[in-house]
């Protein structure tokens, strides 16, 4: 699957689902998508950081794209 494909809908999930871990499974990091779940995403400060972390790899890989096209 292409690579800006994948980190978007990581992102997407990230901010929809990422209180219960659907990044991280998506990802397969199953052990840390369990503890996300458990915790609700980390009382919601986990969820927060992880999502703008993978809104800004989007934006990254995005741009990286668009400059090598």
């Amino acid at each position: 699957m292409d690579k800006k494909l994948v980190a978007h809908i990581t992102m997407i999930l990230s901010w929809a689902l990422g209180f219960l871990g659907a990044d991280r499974f998506y990802q397969g990091q199953v052990g840390l998508g369990v503890l996300k779940l458990i915790t609700f995403g980390g009382a919601l400060i986990w969820w927060l950081i992880d999502a703008a972390y993978y809104t800004y790899k989007a934006g990254e890989i995005a741009k990286a794209t668009s400059l090598n096209a």
